[in-house]
Protein backbone atom coordinates (compact mmCIF):
# COMPACT_ATOMS: atom_id res chain seq x y z
CA UNK A 1 0.00 0.00 0.00
CA UNK A 2 2.80 2.40 0.87
CA UNK A 3 4.58 1.64 -2.39
CA UNK A 4 1.42 2.24 -4.45
CA UNK A 5 1.16 5.99 -2.20
CA UNK A 6 4.28 6.81 -3.13
CA UNK A 7 3.80 6.38 -6.83
CA UNK A 8 0.78 8.19 -6.53
CA UNK A 9 2.20 11.34 -4.83
CA UNK A 10 5.42 11.12 -7.37
CA UNK A 11 2.45 11.35 -9.94
CA UNK A 12 1.53 14.40 -8.40
CA UNK A 13 5.09 16.21 -7.75
CA UNK A 14 5.14 15.77 -11.81
CA UNK A 15 1.76 16.84 -12.16
CA UNK A 16 1.67 19.87 -9.89
CA UNK A 17 5.06 21.05 -8.96
CA UNK A 18 6.83 19.92 -12.54
CA UNK A 19 4.11 22.41 -14.19
CA UNK A 20 5.17 25.21 -11.77
CA UNK A 21 8.52 24.25 -12.60
CA UNK A 22 7.74 25.03 -16.47
CA UNK A 23 6.20 28.13 -16.12
CA UNK A 24 9.18 29.39 -13.95
CA UNK A 25 11.45 27.93 -16.46
CA UNK A 26 9.59 29.58 -19.39
CA UNK A 27 9.49 32.67 -17.69
CA UNK A 28 13.22 33.29 -16.34
CA UNK A 29 14.66 32.67 -19.72
CA UNK A 30 13.89 36.17 -20.69
CA UNK A 31 15.35 38.17 -17.55
CA UNK A 32 19.27 38.49 -18.49
CA UNK A 33 22.11 39.03 -15.53
CA UNK A 34 22.72 42.12 -16.58
CA UNK A 35 21.37 45.89 -16.98
CA UNK A 36 18.05 45.50 -19.31
CA UNK A 37 17.03 48.32 -21.38
CA UNK A 38 14.66 49.30 -23.74
CA UNK A 39 15.31 48.90 -27.56
CA UNK A 40 15.48 51.50 -29.85
CA UNK A 41 11.83 52.83 -31.01
CA UNK A 42 11.50 51.07 -34.43
CA UNK A 43 10.05 53.73 -37.36
CA UNK A 44 10.04 58.07 -36.38
CA UNK A 45 8.44 59.29 -33.92
CA UNK A 46 5.40 60.55 -35.78
CA UNK A 47 4.48 56.88 -36.86
CA UNK A 48 4.13 56.28 -32.82
CA UNK A 49 0.18 56.08 -31.68
CA UNK A 50 -0.90 58.79 -29.54
CA UNK A 51 -1.41 56.95 -25.82
CA UNK A 52 -3.76 57.68 -23.31
CA UNK A 53 -3.28 56.94 -19.56
CA UNK A 54 -5.50 56.24 -17.08
CA UNK A 55 -4.37 56.07 -13.27
CA UNK A 56 -7.55 55.68 -11.13
CA UNK A 57 -7.05 56.76 -7.34
CA UNK A 58 -8.61 56.04 -3.69
CA UNK A 59 -5.96 57.01 -0.88
CA UNK A 60 -2.70 58.09 -1.34
CA UNK A 61 -0.30 55.24 -1.96
CA UNK A 62 3.39 55.01 -0.38
CA UNK A 63 4.61 55.17 -3.90
CA UNK A 64 1.89 57.69 -5.45
CA UNK A 65 4.56 60.48 -5.91
CA UNK A 66 6.82 58.74 -7.67
CA UNK A 67 4.16 56.47 -9.69
CA UNK A 68 3.10 60.83 -10.82
CA UNK A 69 6.66 61.76 -11.72
CA UNK A 70 7.52 58.70 -13.39
CA UNK A 71 4.80 59.34 -15.67
CA UNK A 72 5.57 62.80 -16.00
CA UNK A 73 9.06 61.93 -17.46
CA UNK A 74 8.00 59.58 -19.78
CA UNK A 75 10.56 59.49 -23.38
CA UNK A 76 7.72 59.48 -25.65
CA UNK A 77 6.68 61.85 -27.90
CA UNK A 78 2.95 61.94 -27.43
CA UNK A 79 1.24 61.11 -24.71
CA UNK A 80 -1.84 61.96 -21.88
CA UNK A 81 -2.22 61.47 -18.37
CA UNK A 82 -5.64 61.32 -16.86
CA UNK A 83 -6.39 60.73 -13.09
CA UNK A 84 -9.58 59.57 -12.30
CA UNK A 85 -9.94 60.84 -8.17
CA UNK A 86 -11.97 59.21 -5.96
CA UNK A 87 -13.06 62.11 -4.22
CA UNK A 88 -13.12 66.10 -3.90
CA UNK A 89 -11.24 65.63 -0.57
CA UNK A 90 -9.49 62.33 -1.12
CA UNK A 91 -5.94 62.26 0.32
CA UNK A 92 -4.55 61.47 -2.91
CA UNK A 93 -5.17 65.44 -4.02
CA UNK A 94 -1.87 66.71 -2.27
CA UNK A 95 0.18 64.70 -4.50
CA UNK A 96 -1.50 65.49 -7.53
CA UNK A 97 -1.29 68.99 -7.55
CA UNK A 98 2.03 68.45 -6.36
CA UNK A 99 3.33 66.94 -10.01
CA UNK A 100 0.70 69.45 -11.57
CA UNK A 101 2.84 72.14 -10.44
CA UNK A 102 6.46 70.20 -10.73
CA UNK A 103 5.52 69.26 -14.22
CA UNK A 104 3.27 72.28 -15.96
CA UNK A 105 4.04 71.46 -19.72
CA UNK A 106 2.41 67.57 -19.31
CA UNK A 107 -0.48 67.19 -20.39
CA UNK A 108 -2.08 65.46 -17.20
CA UNK A 109 -5.69 66.07 -15.72
CA UNK A 110 -7.25 65.28 -12.58
CA UNK A 111 -10.89 64.34 -12.60
CA UNK A 112 -13.58 63.30 -9.92
CA UNK A 113 -14.77 60.26 -9.65
CA UNK A 114 -18.73 61.33 -10.31
CA UNK A 115 -20.51 57.67 -11.74
CA UNK A 116 -20.24 55.22 -9.50
CA UNK A 117 -21.42 52.21 -10.44
CA UNK A 118 -22.99 50.08 -7.83
CA UNK A 119 -22.43 46.44 -10.14
CA UNK A 120 -18.70 46.78 -9.84
CA UNK A 121 -15.77 48.14 -8.25
CA UNK A 122 -15.21 51.95 -7.75
CA UNK A 123 -11.79 51.28 -9.72
CA UNK A 124 -13.99 50.31 -13.04
CA UNK A 125 -16.26 52.58 -12.79
CA UNK A 126 -13.52 55.39 -12.60
CA UNK A 127 -11.91 53.33 -16.11
CA UNK A 128 -15.09 53.98 -17.42
CA UNK A 129 -15.29 57.72 -16.77
CA UNK A 130 -11.73 58.41 -17.80
CA UNK A 131 -12.64 56.51 -21.16
CA UNK A 132 -15.49 58.87 -21.99
CA UNK A 133 -13.25 61.74 -21.39
CA UNK A 134 -11.20 60.60 -24.15
CA UNK A 135 -11.19 62.13 -27.88
CA UNK A 136 -10.07 59.77 -30.51
CA UNK A 137 -6.64 61.31 -30.63
CA UNK A 138 -5.32 58.52 -28.85
CA UNK A 139 -4.76 55.28 -30.62
CA UNK A 140 -3.66 52.90 -27.54
CA UNK A 141 -4.87 53.29 -23.85
CA UNK A 142 -2.83 52.25 -21.06
CA UNK A 143 -3.65 51.61 -17.41
CA UNK A 144 -1.40 51.70 -14.42
CA UNK A 145 -1.82 51.50 -10.82
CA UNK A 146 -0.70 53.92 -8.25
CA UNK A 147 1.92 51.65 -6.80
CA UNK A 148 3.83 51.40 -10.17
CA UNK A 149 6.68 53.05 -10.69
CA UNK A 150 7.17 53.68 -14.33
CA UNK A 151 10.70 53.98 -16.32
CA UNK A 152 10.98 56.53 -18.27
CA UNK A 153 10.51 53.79 -21.20
CA UNK A 154 7.57 52.46 -20.07
CA UNK A 155 5.08 53.65 -22.65
CA UNK A 156 7.81 53.08 -25.41
CA UNK A 157 7.43 49.38 -24.10
CA UNK A 158 4.32 48.85 -23.81
CA UNK A 159 3.30 50.47 -27.57
CA UNK A 160 6.01 48.43 -29.31
CA UNK A 161 4.55 45.15 -29.56
CA UNK A 162 0.62 46.79 -31.17
CA UNK A 163 2.91 47.05 -34.34
CA UNK A 164 1.62 43.31 -34.69
CA UNK A 165 -2.02 44.00 -35.85
CA UNK A 166 -2.95 40.62 -34.12
CA UNK A 167 -2.41 42.32 -30.68
CA UNK A 168 -4.82 43.43 -29.27
CA UNK A 169 -3.57 43.59 -25.10
CA UNK A 170 0.26 44.27 -23.68
CA UNK A 171 0.71 43.55 -19.94
CA UNK A 172 3.31 43.84 -17.97
CA UNK A 173 4.41 42.12 -14.35
CA UNK A 174 4.99 42.69 -10.77
CA UNK A 175 7.44 41.81 -8.34
CA UNK A 176 7.38 42.24 -4.66
CA UNK A 177 10.79 43.10 -3.19
CA UNK A 178 9.80 44.66 0.27
CA UNK A 179 11.51 47.31 1.75
CA UNK A 180 11.02 45.48 5.29
CA UNK A 181 11.53 41.44 5.74
CA UNK A 182 8.51 40.75 7.96
CA UNK A 183 6.48 37.79 7.87
CA UNK A 184 3.43 38.91 5.90
CA UNK A 185 6.22 41.14 3.14
CA UNK A 186 8.61 37.81 2.50
CA UNK A 187 4.73 35.81 2.11
CA UNK A 188 3.48 37.64 -0.79
CA UNK A 189 6.90 37.97 -1.90
CA UNK A 190 7.24 34.73 -2.70
CA UNK A 191 3.98 34.08 -4.01
CA UNK A 192 4.09 37.25 -6.00
CA UNK A 193 6.66 35.51 -7.83
CA UNK A 194 5.34 32.13 -8.64
CA UNK A 195 2.05 34.29 -9.64
CA UNK A 196 3.91 36.31 -12.20
CA UNK A 197 5.43 32.93 -13.39
CA UNK A 198 1.76 31.73 -13.89
CA UNK A 199 0.48 35.17 -15.27
CA UNK A 200 3.43 35.02 -17.87
CA UNK A 201 2.10 31.18 -18.93
CA UNK A 202 -1.11 31.78 -18.87
CA UNK A 203 -2.62 35.37 -20.22
CA UNK A 204 -3.41 36.43 -17.07
CA UNK A 205 -3.75 39.80 -17.66
CA UNK A 206 -2.39 42.84 -14.80
CA UNK A 207 -3.93 45.87 -14.32
CA UNK A 208 -1.05 47.60 -13.08
CA UNK A 209 0.75 47.79 -16.06
CA UNK A 210 -1.53 47.09 -19.18
CA UNK A 211 -2.77 48.47 -22.37
CA UNK A 212 -4.77 48.07 -25.27
CA UNK A 213 -6.11 49.10 -28.59
CA UNK A 214 -8.43 51.94 -28.10
CA UNK A 215 -10.78 50.27 -30.38
CA UNK A 216 -11.34 47.52 -28.73
CA UNK A 217 -11.59 49.70 -25.03
CA UNK A 218 -14.41 51.85 -26.61
CA UNK A 219 -16.43 49.08 -27.56
CA UNK A 220 -19.67 48.61 -25.81
CA UNK A 221 -19.54 45.46 -25.07
CA UNK A 222 -16.08 45.24 -23.53
CA UNK A 223 -17.35 48.42 -21.33
CA UNK A 224 -20.67 46.33 -20.46
CA UNK A 225 -17.95 43.40 -19.05
CA UNK A 226 -16.53 46.52 -17.20
CA UNK A 227 -19.80 47.55 -15.50
CA UNK A 228 -20.49 44.41 -14.71
CA UNK A 229 -17.03 43.03 -13.21
CA UNK A 230 -15.12 43.29 -9.73
CA UNK A 231 -12.30 44.26 -11.70
CA UNK A 232 -10.70 45.51 -15.04
CA UNK A 233 -8.23 42.93 -16.37
CA UNK A 234 -8.73 39.32 -15.86
CA UNK A 235 -12.62 39.60 -16.95
CA UNK A 236 -11.52 41.13 -20.54
CA UNK A 237 -9.20 37.53 -21.46
CA UNK A 238 -12.42 35.63 -22.88
CA UNK A 239 -13.29 38.68 -24.69
CA UNK A 240 -9.72 39.15 -26.45
CA UNK A 241 -9.84 35.86 -27.56
CA UNK A 242 -13.32 36.45 -29.23
CA UNK A 243 -12.09 39.02 -30.78
CA UNK A 244 -9.00 36.83 -32.00
CA UNK A 245 -6.83 39.81 -30.38
CA UNK A 246 -3.53 38.30 -28.70
CA UNK A 247 -2.17 38.89 -25.29
CA UNK A 248 1.61 40.00 -25.13
CA UNK A 249 3.08 40.16 -21.58
CA UNK A 250 6.40 41.91 -21.91
CA UNK A 251 9.11 40.30 -19.12
CA UNK A 252 10.86 43.86 -19.34
CA UNK A 253 7.83 46.00 -18.25
CA UNK A 254 8.55 44.14 -14.58
CA UNK A 255 7.28 46.18 -12.02
CA UNK A 256 9.05 46.20 -8.67
CA UNK A 257 6.81 46.94 -5.52
CA UNK A 258 8.88 48.02 -2.22
CA UNK A 259 5.55 48.16 -0.14
CA UNK A 260 5.37 46.11 3.20
CA UNK A 261 2.56 44.59 4.17
CA UNK A 262 1.16 42.69 7.26
CA UNK A 263 0.69 38.77 7.30
CA UNK A 264 -3.09 39.59 7.81
CA UNK A 265 -3.35 41.91 4.91
CA UNK A 266 -0.90 39.88 2.78
CA UNK A 267 -3.88 37.13 3.24
CA UNK A 268 -7.01 39.48 2.36
CA UNK A 269 -4.15 40.65 -0.77
CA UNK A 270 -3.89 37.29 -1.98
CA UNK A 271 -7.36 35.84 -1.59
CA UNK A 272 -8.93 39.14 -3.24
CA UNK A 273 -6.78 38.40 -5.95
CA UNK A 274 -7.24 34.77 -6.35
CA UNK A 275 -10.75 35.47 -6.49
CA UNK A 276 -10.58 37.39 -10.04
CA UNK A 277 -8.49 34.94 -11.05
CA UNK A 278 -10.95 32.07 -10.36
CA UNK A 279 -13.96 34.10 -11.32
CA UNK A 280 -13.62 36.03 -14.36
CA UNK A 281 -9.96 34.13 -16.06
CA UNK A 282 -10.41 31.00 -18.51
CA UNK A 283 -7.32 29.20 -16.95
CA UNK A 284 -9.59 29.05 -13.59
CA UNK A 285 -9.88 25.11 -13.16
CA UNK A 286 -6.09 24.94 -14.13
CA UNK A 287 -4.88 27.06 -11.49
CA UNK A 288 -7.14 25.49 -8.62
CA UNK A 289 -6.23 22.17 -9.64
CA UNK A 290 -2.31 23.00 -9.35
CA UNK A 291 -2.89 24.83 -6.29
CA UNK A 292 -4.05 21.61 -4.11
CA UNK A 293 -1.83 19.27 -5.99
CA UNK A 294 1.19 21.69 -4.58
CA UNK A 295 -0.06 21.37 -1.36
CA UNK A 296 -1.10 17.60 -1.87
CA UNK A 297 2.13 16.80 -3.00
CA UNK A 298 4.27 18.45 -0.43
CA UNK A 299 2.40 17.07 2.36
CA UNK A 300 1.70 13.21 0.78
CA UNK A 301 5.63 13.37 0.18
CA UNK A 302 6.10 14.55 3.83
CA UNK A 303 4.53 12.03 5.52
CA UNK A 304 5.78 9.42 3.08
CA UNK A 305 8.99 9.66 3.35
CA UNK A 306 10.11 9.03 6.67
CA UNK A 307 7.55 5.57 6.70
CA UNK A 308 9.40 4.58 3.58
CA UNK A 309 12.55 4.69 5.12
CA UNK A 310 11.43 3.10 7.93
CA UNK A 311 9.54 -0.05 5.75
CA UNK A 312 12.95 -0.31 3.79
CA UNK A 313 10.91 0.60 0.88
CA UNK A 314 14.54 2.78 -0.43
CA UNK A 315 14.56 2.81 -4.23
CA UNK A 316 10.52 4.19 -4.32
CA UNK A 317 11.71 6.31 -1.28
CA UNK A 318 14.56 8.12 -2.96
CA UNK A 319 12.71 8.03 -6.40
CA UNK A 320 9.92 10.27 -4.80
CA UNK A 321 12.38 12.18 -2.58
CA UNK A 322 15.03 13.21 -5.59
CA UNK A 323 11.46 13.70 -7.91
CA UNK A 324 10.39 16.24 -5.25
CA UNK A 325 13.46 18.09 -4.38
CA UNK A 326 14.16 18.40 -8.24
CA UNK A 327 10.30 19.38 -9.22
CA UNK A 328 10.99 22.18 -5.94
CA UNK A 329 14.05 23.51 -6.71
CA UNK A 330 13.48 23.64 -10.60
CA UNK A 331 10.36 25.56 -9.52
CA UNK A 332 12.30 28.13 -6.62
CA UNK A 333 15.72 28.95 -8.45
CA UNK A 334 14.27 30.27 -11.72
CA UNK A 335 12.45 32.93 -9.48
CA UNK A 336 15.22 33.84 -7.49
CA UNK A 337 17.74 34.00 -10.22
CA UNK A 338 14.86 36.73 -11.81
CA UNK A 339 15.05 38.57 -8.52
CA UNK A 340 17.98 38.63 -8.58
CA UNK A 341 18.14 40.48 -11.99
CA UNK A 342 15.50 42.82 -10.75
CA UNK A 343 17.89 43.91 -8.13
CA UNK A 344 20.63 44.55 -10.95
CA UNK A 345 17.83 46.64 -12.35
CA UNK A 346 16.79 49.03 -9.30
CA UNK A 347 16.64 52.14 -10.18
CA UNK A 348 19.66 53.94 -7.87
CA UNK A 349 17.29 56.33 -6.17
CA UNK A 350 15.01 53.48 -5.05
CA UNK A 351 17.22 50.41 -3.99
CA UNK A 352 15.10 47.49 -4.01
CA UNK A 353 15.88 44.33 -1.03
CA UNK A 354 17.80 41.45 -2.02
CA UNK A 355 17.58 37.40 -1.63
CA UNK A 356 16.82 36.97 1.99
CA UNK A 357 17.17 33.68 3.68
CA UNK A 358 13.83 34.02 5.27
CA UNK A 359 11.96 33.41 2.14
CA UNK A 360 13.00 29.11 2.24
CA UNK A 361 11.44 28.43 5.35
CA UNK A 362 8.60 30.64 4.21
CA UNK A 363 8.19 28.59 1.09
CA UNK A 364 5.51 26.09 3.00
CA UNK A 365 3.66 28.89 4.85
CA UNK A 366 2.84 30.71 1.40
CA UNK A 367 1.80 27.52 -0.15
CA UNK A 368 -0.75 26.46 2.87
CA UNK A 369 -1.73 30.28 3.03
CA UNK A 370 -2.68 30.72 -0.55
CA UNK A 371 -4.38 27.24 -0.29
CA UNK A 372 -6.33 28.46 2.82
CA UNK A 373 -6.87 31.53 0.55
CA UNK A 374 -8.14 29.72 -2.85
CA UNK A 375 -10.72 27.44 -0.71
CA UNK A 376 -11.58 31.14 1.29
CA UNK A 377 -12.56 32.70 -2.23
CA UNK A 378 -14.68 29.79 -3.55
CA UNK A 379 -16.78 30.70 -1.03
CA UNK A 380 -16.48 34.38 -0.45
CA UNK A 381 -19.37 35.92 -0.68
CA UNK A 382 -18.11 39.94 0.46
CA UNK A 383 -14.92 41.77 -0.28
CA UNK A 384 -13.50 44.74 1.39
CA UNK A 385 -11.57 46.49 -0.85
CA UNK A 386 -10.01 50.24 0.59
CA UNK A 387 -13.05 50.54 2.83
CA UNK A 388 -15.75 49.53 0.18
CA UNK A 389 -18.09 46.53 0.67
CA UNK A 390 -18.95 44.44 -2.41
CA UNK A 391 -21.39 41.44 -2.06
CA UNK A 392 -21.07 38.58 -4.86
CA UNK A 393 -24.63 37.63 -5.37
CA UNK A 394 -25.34 33.66 -6.02
CA UNK A 395 -25.40 34.42 -10.25
CA UNK A 396 -22.03 35.40 -9.51
CA UNK A 397 -22.67 39.28 -10.22
CA UNK A 398 -21.29 42.34 -7.84
CA UNK A 399 -23.25 44.96 -5.93
CA UNK A 400 -21.50 47.93 -4.19
CA UNK A 401 -23.13 47.96 -0.75
CA UNK A 402 -21.94 51.07 0.49
CA UNK A 403 -19.88 54.79 -0.43
CA UNK A 404 -17.99 56.82 1.70
CA UNK A 405 -14.46 59.16 0.76
CA UNK A 406 -11.29 57.58 1.41
CA UNK A 407 -10.28 58.26 5.29
CA UNK A 408 -7.31 56.50 5.65
CA UNK A 409 -4.24 58.55 7.53
CA UNK A 410 -1.58 57.65 5.44
CA UNK A 411 -0.43 60.11 2.91
CA UNK A 412 2.09 59.22 0.12
CA UNK A 413 5.86 58.98 0.95
CA UNK A 414 5.06 59.10 4.67
CA UNK A 415 4.74 55.37 5.14
CA UNK A 416 5.70 52.03 2.78
CA UNK A 417 2.71 49.49 3.93
CA UNK A 418 0.37 48.88 1.16
CA UNK A 419 -3.02 50.26 1.39
CA UNK A 420 -5.49 47.38 0.61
Amino acid sequence: MTTLLIYVTMLLVLASWGRTAWWSLRIARHYPLRKMAAETPNGSCQDLPHVAVLLPLRGADPLLIDCLRGLCLQDYPSFEIRIIIDSPEDTSWNAVNQVIAQFPKVTLIPIVLSERLETCSLKSSALLQGLRSLDDKAQIIAVIDADVVAPAWWIQELVRPFADPSVGAVSGLRWFLPAANNCGSIVRRTWGAAASAQMFSLDVLWGGTLAYRAGLLHDPDLQQIWANSFVEDTCVVGYLRSRSARVVTVPVLSMVNTETISLAGCYRFIRRQTFSVLRYHPARYQLMLTCIGLVVSAVAAALLLPVAFQQNIQPQAWILLITTATAIATTVLPLMYIEICLHLNAPEDRPVSGLSLMQLPMIPVTVVLYFIALFSALRLRTIDWRGIQYDILPDGAIRRQNYKPWSGDSAAGETSQSII
